[in-house]
């Protein structure tokens, strides 16, 4: 089902327009909250949370502001750093076996856990070091100041990148 027929049934019909994102871009969504959150069972959870909040805000979506994907990309990414950002999150985070931490591959990898393959195409025609930047805050959920500070690059530096994988984003998912 196409965008703009998705945009149109969660005016009219959230339910039925939410099961139509699940098997659109659920495993995206899926993926973006995985990277941040590490866990495959907390994101399922996280997607599920995610899903009632687009349902409750359905109405709350306007095209002019942004494309449906990057709106569900952001409630997902939002409800995910808001656990991760909480005590009890990372009390557990704290707590977890050194055996289960050593061998989390997902966690381990340097590759991009990202199912959609549209825009895995996209993230990889970045150059290595917007790509690099856009990996930390959009799928690892860091803040511009924890990227500035891991990268040692000045925080102008990190908001400039940005700004341009963005841009760059957009004009190679519109192709």
């Amino acid at each position: 089902m196409e965008d703009s027929a998705i945009i149109e049934l969660l005016k009219k019909e959230p339910k039925k327009a939410v099961a139509e994102i699940l098997a659109k871009y659920g495993s995206a969504l899926l993926g973006v909250i995985q990277r941040i959150v590490g866990s495959r069972e907390v994101a399922e959870d996280v997607l599920q949370d995610t899903f009632v909040k687009i349902w409750k805000n359905a109405a709350s979506y306007h095209s002019e502001k942004g494309s449906l994907l990057n709106w569900l990309m952001s409630i997902a990414r939002n409800t995910a750093l808001d656990l991760v950002r909480t005590k009890k999150y990372q009390k557990g985070k704290q707590a977890q076996p050194l055996d289960k931490a050593l061998f989390n591959t997902m966690q381990l990898s340097e590759e991009m856990y990202i199912t959609d393959v549209g825009l895995l195409k996209a993230v990889d025609q970045l150059d290595r070091k917007t790509r690099e930047i856009i990996y930390l805050l959009y799928l690892q959920g860091c803040t511009q100041i924890e990227v500035s500070k891991t990268l040692d690059l000045p925080l102008g530096t990190v908001k400039t990148r940005a700004r341009q994988g963005i841009r760059q984003l957009r004009v190679l998912l519109k192709k």
